[in-house]
């Protein structure tokens, strides 16, 4: 395998760090550093997609479960109608909505109610066999050539265990970035990308795994993000990106997220499995999902003025996640 040889002078990294240190507050300092990195990647992004919007309408789900019946059940049951044969299951159903360029929209609800899927569907994971309804870019269906404008982080990273995270994430970019940019380019990508998600203090070490001792769950979790971030796409969709992190990793990630999505006009597509308060107030939009169906979608804000209107206003003083509530609301129907 080629090995990947670094050169300090490529990337004015230490400009980039001088730069900052009259800062006190590191908090403050870090924010400022990763504005004026997304900034410098929005000036020189390396594919310059244009901003997509994703709209669907319809979409369905169903699954053929084959119901076996053993010629013992049917000796059994004789008088009644028990036959073999196959029985479809609808996973999800009649779902619509859109998202816009600079807009983060998060998908929520109770485990099992066809979040993911949804997702799946939208990222053109499942096939065409047994999905119904439409899917639009900017207006148009998607075709083999507009897959290339989205990008879809799975929620379990999948790394050579061995490479460092600076190795894992430059061969992503010179095997998934066009050929006709410049080397030089691609590895500065890759530090951008890098520094954004607070990476560069464990660019050198490698991802491991359960065998060899590596990187940390959430340091893991932001390598898999950096590796999509990196194709610069019009459309990103994450699923489950804050899973297995702390509430401030988790509030980190999706500010960084957020500010992503604004900045360099992104459309960013993610599900969430019960976030914080904090986490929650950094969505734009939202779709709550309940059993395979759509409960609500629309402005964040609006979701406890809909839960109103439906005879679940929020009691005073609630001091429960908002986000839970939407979710308890299914079962109180």
């Amino acid at each position: 395998m080629e090995q990947i040889k670094y050169d300090p002078t490529e990337v004015d990294s230490e400009k980039t760090s001088t730069k900052f240190e009259d800062i006190d507050d590191p908090l403050e300092r870090s924010a400022k550093k990763r504005t004026e990195l997304i900034q410098s990647t929005e000036q020189g992004s390396i594919s310059a997609e244009k901003p997509a919007c994703v709209e669907w309408h319809g979409i369905s789900y169903s699954i053929s479960e084959e119901n076996n019946v053993s010629w013992w059940d049917k000796i059994r049951n004789s008088d009644s109608k028990l036959e073999s044969g196959n029985h479809v299951r609808k996973i999800i159903e009649n779902i619509h909505g859109c998202a816009n360029p600079g807009e983060v929209l998060a998908i929520i609800g109770p485990s099992g109610c066809g979040k993911t899927t949804l997702l799946n569907i939208l990222g053109d994971r499942v096939g065409s066999k047994g999905v119904e309804g439409t899917i639009t870019l900017n207006g148009h269906k998607i075709t083999k050539n507009s897959k290339r404008f989205v990008a879809y982080c799975t929620q379990d990273a999948i790394f050579f265990s061995h490479l460092t995270v600076k190795e894992t994430l430059s061969y992503t970019a010179r095997l998934r970035l066009p050929r006709e940019v410049p080397r030089r380019d691609k590895l500065k990508q890759v530090e951008n990308i890098m520094e954004i998600l607070n990476l560069t203090k464990c660019a050198n070490t490698i991802i491991g795994d359960y065998m060899t001792r590596g990187v940390s769950g959430g340091e893991r979790k932001r390598a898999n993000i950096a590796s999509e971030l990196l194709t610069d796409s019009s459309v990103i969709l994450l699923d489950e990106p804050t899973s297995g992190l702390d509430s401030s990793l988790a509030l980190e990630i999706t500010k960084i997220l957020k500010e992503f999505a604004v900045k360099q006009k992104k459309t960013i597509i993610m599900v969430v499995h019960q976030p914080s308060s904090e986490v929650f107030e950094t969505f734009d939009k939202l779709m709550v999902m309940a059993d395979g169906h759509m409960v609500y979608f629309g402005e964040r804000a609006g979701l406890v003025d809909y839960l109103a209107d439906q005879g679940y206003k929020c009691p005073p003083n609630f001091n429960f996640n908002l986000a839970n509530y939407a979710c308890m609301y299914y079962f109180l129907l």
